[in-house]
């Protein structure tokens, strides 16, 4: 019997994100462990909402035709990623699609990642060391670090199959 039952996979939801979920899902095997899809949406981000609705009190969006708020940016976002990870899920692992659950979390990454190994009781986490664009791979790099040094539990780092050797880039068996 497999002994990891609460499976975390921290997806950002960029092109790297199914190949995480990949590996989660050949480590859980035919156990009945969970899969937890998490993804945390950046404080920064929200910090920038709230600099640009102070500045701005009576801007519009003009695509969603809504006042800038916070409230709004974080509901809306939230329910977007919701729906990318279910999407993802149904693409690609549909045949175990009621092995998954879905969290999105709002903060610091590698604070909100953590937290939730606590509150979750999650048994290991799966995580990528490459994400959306060079700086979200810098800051990606340096959240997988933090929870690396300071998890509870086991965290699996998932590097993409094609990999920079000595410059040159080539696909890994």
């Amino acid at each position: 019997m497999n002994q990891f039952q609460k499976i975390m996979v921290c997806v950002d939801l960029s092109e790297y994100s199914k190949e995480n979920i990949s590996y989660a899902v050949e480590f859980a095997g035919d156990s009945d462990a969970e899969i937890l899809l998490y993804n945390v949406i950046n404080q920064r981000d929200v910090d920038a909402v709230e600099k640009v609705e102070k500045m701005f009190p009576d801007r519009i969006n003009v695509d969603n035709n809504y006042r800038i708020n916070v409230k709004k940016y974080v509901e809306d976002i939230t329910t977007e990623r919701y729906k990318e990870m279910k999407n993802l899920v149904e693409t690609h692992f549909a045949d175990m699609k009621d092995s998954f659950s879905y969290l999105v979390g709002v903060g610091y990454p590698f604070e909100e990642i953590l937290n939730t190994i606590v509150q979750k009781k999650i048994d290991v986490v799966f995580i990528g060391t490459k994400g959306r664009g060079n700086i979200a791979r810098t800051l990606l790099a340096s959240n997988a670090e933090k929870v690396f040094r300071h998890s509870p539990v086991p965290v699996v780092s998932i590097r993409n199959r094609t990999r920079s050797v000595w410059g040159r880039k080539q696909e890994v068996a």
